[in-house]
């Protein structure tokens, strides 16, 4: 999970993911990766959020799941 004020920040830290799986040679699978944006405004802006060539998708809301 990464947690952060604004999109430049979110943007560095996935920057700083994506350096440390290419120096271990590992994938992060866009598919299964969401992104949740909290904001006074409701989630009116439409971004889109890539890594590498995949598309991270956005959620409006999500569920937890407890055991």
């Amino acid at each position: 999970m990464l947690l952060a004020k604004n999109r430049i920040a979110l943007t560095d830290m996935m920057d700083t993911i994506r350096k440390f799986l290419k120096d271990r040679k590992l994938k992060l699978c866009a598919e299964k990766t969401k992104i949740i944006v909290f904001n006074k405004h409701g989630n009116k802006k439409k971004e889109t959020w890539m890594h590498g060539n995949g598309r991270v998708e956005r959620l409006r809301r999500y569920n937890v799941l407890s055991t």
